[in-house]
């Protein structure tokens, strides 16, 4: 992964588009596999800009789209000089604009912070702020960056739970993901090296 550093303070690095992993319920061995038509949520880059104010990580997709049937996700982790690991996370319903966030601790997932958050999309791109009491004010982060769709085709379901069939049908309920750092989607996002404060 291509990293470039910008004073230190700022990160910026290109993700390979066409990159996303589809994961469909209905599939026999439930393996993702690349989706390269998929571009909703499909990460193209990531800023990260570690400042007095707070910690600002964006990505800019190749789509940003919101649908009645689909649920977005932009997620990472944060760590940190101190040993510490957070959990970000924002994620809107289906149908709905503006998502919710949440930052929580990644040892036994409480809630840690408020944080804010935005998702533009008409210019394609999710960004997060952590304020830099939540954090404790460390020297330098690390972070992992990752989106995902969820789309759930509620006709077919209701369809499938009627039927008599122990097999959902395709298309009933597809996860795309995408972790701006790697080609594939692991258990793990790859976290960037150290941005300074």
């Amino acid at each position: 992964m291509p990293f470039r550093a910008l004073l230190r303070r700022k990160l910026r690095y290109r993700d390979a588009t066409h990159d996303v992993q589809k994961l469909d319920a209905a599939s026999e061995d439930f393996e993702p596999v690349t989706d390269p038509t998929a571009t909703n949520g499909d990460i193209k880059d990531v800023f990260i800009h570690y400042r007095a104010g707070g910690l600002v990580i964006r990505a800019n997709y190749v789509d940003l789209r919101p649908r009645k049937d689909t649920q977005m996700v932009f997620t990472g982790e944060i760590k940190t000089n101190e040993k510490r690991r957070w959990l970000y996370q924002v994620e809107t319903s289906p149908g709905k604009y503006a998502g919710h966030d949440e930052l929580r601790t990644y040892r036994n997932y409480r809630k840690a912070c408020e944080i804010g958050h935005f998702f533009d999309y008409r210019e394609n791109f999710t960004r997060v702020v952590v304020p830099l009491y939540c954090l404790s004010n460390p020297r330098w982060v690390k972070v992992s960056v990752g989106a995902a769709t969820v789309q759930l085709d509620e006709e077919a379901l209701k369809e499938f739970l009627e039927s008599d069939s122990d097999v959902p049908p395709e298309g009933v309920l597809v996860i795309r993901a995408d972790d701006a750092g790697r080609t594939d989607v692991a258990d793990q996002l790859r976290f960037t090296p150290r941005v300074y404060r």
